[in-house]
């Protein structure tokens, strides 16, 4: 099926930030208790209810006070996440290991606000703690033909995305995985999953490929799609002091590195946060152990697209024949017929989404290096600005704060 670099589209569309709570409630297992609940959802997705058979195979834990008051077993663990800091150096993911069941349940509740995704294996109580990258948004821009097909027939289908996903293995044991986004069925007691995406920004292949293996202990999925975003060479934290640096402003920075090459490093005061990309690959992974692996990143401004065009089709007539599997060949195409359309993934939206999340993932990542090495008592923020200037010798109590302002992208 011939794919083609379609029109412009407007941001947000296709992407939606999850709400996330900043409570904690320590998990009680009592006889009606139930698993805790994932992490929340946009409207329209819904996550499996916890089974109770599930509920039943977690280990009785003390009950905290009533002050909400975090277990000791899960201070430990909890401390090191939030230390985690990927935009200061780099480090995507960390494992924690000698965490019971019954810790990482409250582990979990506890690290809600926290912007990492918490995965868990019990047959190694292991625990792999991932950051949770902008870039990852570019996946749902992406997918947003899924949604639409979800939209359509929201009885029948459904979309999710960093939710909570529980596989159950032999003798009790489990995985707690979530999808950078899922694709299926609704279902009772609960939907199945049949087309899972999973993105690697600054990540192994090694460990991608694992997650591959993981999501296939799971029936309902026949295919698990996997973006690679390669940044080469890796980032690396500069190990220059920050104080000349530090009182440059995020409209400074913006202007300084919009008008990179697509895909070139994102350079800021002869220092680079963000490399080039060196390649974005898509590889389809099936169940029958096998997989298509297709080069999709675009070629430079003005060299032929005609290969990148192809790739593209390639892609989008194997995801035509996996949603066959899934919702059947004549509501395919029913809903394609009705709309007048091809399904097409949103090429174009997806890249110019990408460009975007890495620009600003350079801006994370030299305010993040920037705040590293300035103490409160030598820098203040500039609250007008959003900039860090010398700080007066009064007010010591003030902490050193980000202003988020996102600017305007035209």
């Amino acid at each position: 099926m011939a794919s083609f670099i379609g029109p412009q589209f407007e941001w947000g569309q296709s992407s939606t930030r999850l709400a996330t709570s900043t409570s904690f409630v320590p998990y009680d297992n009592k006889s009606d208790a139930t698993v805790p609940k994932s992490r929340s959802m946009p409207t329209g997705s819904r996550s499996p209810a916890p089974s109770p058979a599930a509920s039943s195979r977690v280990p009785q834990v003390p009950r905290a006070s009533d002050t909400f008051q975090i277990p000791p077993a899960v201070e430990t663990p909890l401390s090191k996440i939030q230390a985690m800091n990927f935009y200061a150096t780099g480090i995507r993911s960390m494992t924690i290991p000698n965490i019971s069941s019954a810790t990482w349940l409250n582990l979990k509740d506890a690290s809600e606000s926290s912007n990492h995704k918490l995965e868990y294996w019990s047959p190694t109580e292991t625990v792999v703690v991932t950051h949770a990258s902008g870039v990852h948004e570019a996946v749902h821009v992406l997918c947003k033909p899924f949604m639409q097909i979800a939209h359509a027939y929201e009885k029948l289908f459904l979309t999710e995305w960093n939710r909570d996903v529980r596989i159950t293995l032999q003798d009790g044991q489990y995985m707690d995985l979530t999808p950078d986004f899922a694709f299926g069925e609704e279902g009772h007691p609960k939907p199945k999953y049949r087309i899972v995406f999973e993105c690697a920004w600054a990540q192994s292949y090694a460990d991608l490929n694992k997650k591959v293996e993981d999501w296939f202990h799971l029936d309902d999925v026949i295919a698990v799609v996997c973006l690679h975003i390669t940044e080469r060479p890796k980032f690396a934290s500069p190990t220059l002091p920050a104080a000349e640096y530090c009182t440059k402003s995020q409209e400074e920075f913006f202007a300084q590195t919009g008008s990179r090459a697509p895909f070139g490093a994102v350079v800021f005061e002869n220092m680079t946060w963000v490399s080039a990309i060196s390649a974005i690959t898509l590889n389809i992974h099936h169940r029958q152990h096998t997989t298509e692996s297709f080069n999709i990143k675009p070629p430079p401004p003005g060299e032929d697209t005609a290969e990148l065009r192809q790739a593209q089709g390639k892609v989008d007539a194997y995801l035509v024949g996996l949603l066959r599997d899934v919702i059947t060949f004549d509501r395919l195409q029913e809903y394609l017929h009705d709309r007048d359309t091809q399904f097409n993934l949103n090429w174009d939206t997806f890249y110019e989404k990408l460009e975007d999340r890495l620009q600003f993932e350079g801006h994370k990542r030299y305010t993040s290096w920037a705040l590293s090495r300035v103490t409160r008592g030598e820098k203040r923020l500039h609250p007008a600005r959003g900039t860090l200037v010398p700080r007066s010798t009064s007010g010591d109590e003030e902490l050193l704060q980000l202003v988020r302002k996102k600017p305007k992208v035209e």
